[in-house]
């Protein structure tokens, strides 16, 4: 899409089609933002815990979006995918659970391990330990205060350190159906099951 002169802008799990045959196809054009005859077409929707911080939602329509709002809804979207739908600012403050759009614009990542953000995420999920370090280094960027700045990863570097995670995951000795990291030092899924008592999967 960014190579076609097109922002996706209401980028979210909703406009992604995936086949059986492992093949996705993007749909819902008319949320796209684009470019055509000398004019810009404004994306004029968007989910609010798809949407960069710094984006006001009260913007949707009036302000360009641009390929880092973009990275941010698919820094979100790839979070989904690896940690079994929750959200990445979905954690655990001082008084309790957060409001999401307030957490995310305080950059309150529950799961960073570089930075207090004063949230912690919920007992018996994965954690960044999980991830290899490039994995947990590209969520960190994609989610603190410097990623407004254009510093979020690019989707070209998402599907390098995927493709590389994916070939460095190893079965775990008593469960072989469970995969994990090796840079979580022991079976991701199987602390996962000892902490809450059940099965992810």
């Amino acid at each position: 899409m960014h190579y076609a002169n097109c922002v996706v802008g209401d980028l979210n799990e909703s406009g992604l089609l995936v086949s059986d045959q492992a093949t996705v196809a993007m749909i819902d054009a008319d949320s796209f933002e684009v470019e055509a005859s000398g004019r810009r077409f404004l994306c004029a929707v968007g989910k609010d815990d798809f949407t960069a911080p710094e984006f006001a939602l009260d913007q949707l329509g009036k302000r360009e979006r641009t390929r880092n709002h973009d990275a941010f809804g698919l820094a979100v979207l790839i979070f989904h995918l690896l940690f079994l739908g929750r959200s990445p600012f979905g954690g655990i403050g001082p008084k309790g659970d957060l409001e999401l759009r307030p957490a995310m614009e305080q950059h309150c990542f529950a799961f960073s391990l570089k930075r207090d953000t004063g949230v912690r995420p919920p007992p018996g999920t994965l954690t960044l330990a999980d991830l290899s370090p490039i994995l947990a280094a590209q969520f960190e960027s994609a989610f603190a205060p410097v990623g407004r700045v254009g510093l979020r990863p690019r989707p070209t570097e998402w599907v390098d350190s995927l493709d590389r995670f994916e070939r460095e995951l190893i079965a775990c000795r008593r469960r072989p159906l469970h995969r994990f990291h090796p840079a979580a030092g022991q079976c991701s899924w199987c602390r996962i099951e000892a902490e809450t008592g059940r099965d992810p999967f």
